[in-house]
């Protein structure tokens, strides 16, 4: 399940690219992009779960990319400060909003990987996904969707690194019993 999503972006690019962002060189946003914005607004909807909302943390994000790129020291791990910046936009817009989701696991889930997936398989996805509690299924996103590892996620997610192992071995339990029923 994990290598449908998982996207191979290089470290040394984004800071190419925030560097450029931080001397005023808007193609280097245009790149920046290009190259993550499928990434932050799968993790958006992963925490909010709103299609209109979290384009809104997407933009609110790069906002405030843009504006932290100058301050931005790289410790190689530039989509891991997005993604820390992304999570603290999402939760500050839920505080703001105290709303939850109104897209369905299967919308939010198409919405992130569109093109990735046949429908036979996101319909199988959706179903597995669709039993895992929120705090699992956003574990299991981010280690897909980044390939981060599972100190980096606690870091992001700012839990200790025992929670993450346990949601995530729970989750792929789970996953792993839904597909032996499948079979």
């Amino acid at each position: 399940m994990t290598d449908f999503c998982k996207q191979s972006i290089d470290d040394v690019l984004l800071d190419e690219c925030l560097e450029e962002i931080a001397s005023d060189d808007m193609d280097g946003f245009r790149k920046l992009y290009e190259l993550t914005s499928h990434i932050l607004y799968g993790f958006s909807l992963s925490i909010v779960k709103n299609e209109y909302t979290a384009q809104d943390c997407l933009h609110d994000s790069y906002i405030k990319i843009i504006e932290a790129a100058k301050t931005y020291v790289s410790k190689s791990k530039p989509l891991a400060w997005m993604l820390t910046i992304t999570r603290n936009t999402c939760l500050q817009s839920l505080r703001e909003n105290r709303k939850q989701a109104n897209l369905t696991e299967e919308q939010w889930i198409l919405q992130a990987h569109e093109e990735d997936v046949s429908a036979v398989d996101r319909e199988f996805l959706n179903q597995c996904l669709n039993q895992l509690d929120d705090k699992e299924r956003q574990v299991i996103m981010l280690h897909s969707l980044t390939g981060y590892k599972f100190k980096e996620i606690a870091q992001i997610l700012k839990l200790p690194l025992s929670t993450v192992l346990s949601r995530h071995n729970r989750a792929i339990k789970k996953l792993q019993q839904i597909v032996k029923q499948e079979e």
